[in-house]
């Protein structure tokens, strides 16, 4: 019997997933072998889904364009996702997914993790604990 793998497990929710064998084997191959553990924000997943596809920030920047029909899309967001400046609106999580070829499933859940880790970050920041 195939072992039960965790690959999500946040601190902050009860939410997790657990997948085994064949399952767990559809998910990692889904997400090109990145599996979410503690949390990752929707910034580390952008940026290692576009290297796995072989992109630079300009490649799937123009990739977005030609996919959405939007041409207003540019490098310079791409940067601002993977910087963590900015988090993608959900059309654009949506344009994601297919132009990384990820569930977007992952995406939003790493949106909503990248939220709880700014308002973190916010909270430090204004010196409240």
């Amino acid at each position: 019997m195939a072992q039960n793998r965790r690959i999500l497990d946040f601190n902050f929710s009860a939410e997790s997933l657990v997948l085994d064998g064949a399952a767990f084997d559809a998910f990692t191959a889904a997400t090109k072998g990145y599996v979410v553990e503690s949390g990752a924000p929707i910034w580390d997943v952008i940026r290692h889904a576009r290297e796995e596809e072989g992109l630079s920030q300009r490649e799937l920047a123009e990739n977005l364009a030609v996919l959405s029909g939007n041409s207003s899309i540019t490098r310079d967001d791409v940067k601002r996702w993977e910087s963590g400046k900015r988090i993608p609106r959900p059309r654009w999580r949506y344009w994601l997914s297919r132009a990384l070829h990820i569930p977007a499933e992952l995406l939003e859940t790493a949106a909503r993790i990248a939220r709880v880790h700014r308002a973190r970050r916010n909270q430090r920041e204004s010196g409240d604990t």
